[in-house]
């Protein structure tokens, strides 16, 4: 899938803010398991998709990566968030809802098999032997176990969170401590909301991919 977009980077590798926060348009190219950015020509020509002869400014790896609706940006409509492993955070404003929905659905998909370790299937068929749908069952087994494990986590960082709101420190050196500890809480609560989102982005689409494989099973096992 290729298109053009803007981008808006919120954040670099490790989590870093960027110095140059700015929308600036890009070709953008999903190509396997990364994206590709160039900058937007009016010089290109439509059979590159208006790239030219410009070369590829960014490459960004969607292994643990995901895209997700941004409900708290409210400024331009038609954009989506992704968020890289490396800590990276963008704003990607596509053209329509339509063309966010097509995005969002490719890179998660991408990012999903990339992630889990499974290939994707290249043809509408199935080998018949079924291990590949065994190796999807195993894989969705694996992820529900890690979202039982952040569902604990998230309730026992909540739980905390509670309590550390409802303190109030009589000294100056406690309420710096309260608050202090309150931003490392919080900071940890926002991992595992992306983690929960993000695994679940991947579990939606290993059970769809679980259930197309089972349609192509039966023919072969009724032969």
């Amino acid at each position: 899938m290729a298109g053009h977009v803007s981008r808006k980077m919120e954040r670099l590798d490790h989590g870093r803010r960027g110095l140059v926060r700015r929308w600036k348009g890009f070709w953008m190219v999903l190509s396997g398991s990364r994206l590709y950015m160039f900058r937007a020509s009016d010089g290109g020509h439509e059979a590159d998709g208006g790239r030219g002869a410009m070369a590829v400014q960014t490459i960004i790896s969607l292994r643990n990566g995901v895209a997700v609706v941004d409900a708290g940006y409210k400024k331009y409509p038609h954009v989506f968030r992704i968020l890289a492993d490396d800590g990276s955070e963008m704003l990607v404003k596509a053209p329509d809802d339509d063309a966010v929905a097509e995005w969002m659905a490719r890179i998660n998909c991408a990012a999903a098999f990339k992630s889990v370790g499974v290939e994707r299937r290249t043809l509408e068929a199935s080998d018949g032997s079924g291990s590949r749908a065994q190796q999807l069952e195993e894989r969705l087994e694996s992820l529900e176990g890690k979202l039982e494990a952040i569902d604990d986590q998230l309730e026992h960082r909540l739980r905390l969170f509670k309590q550390l709101a409802s303190m109030v420190p009589l000294t100056r050196q406690g309420r710096t401590r309260t608050v202090q500890f309150g931003e490392a809480v919080r900071r940890q609560l926002t991992r595992l909301y992306v983690d929960e989102q993000r695994l679940t982005c991947y579990k939606d689409v290993l059970e769809l991919d679980l259930a197309i494989e089972y349609e192509l099973l039966q023919p072969a096992a009724a032969q």
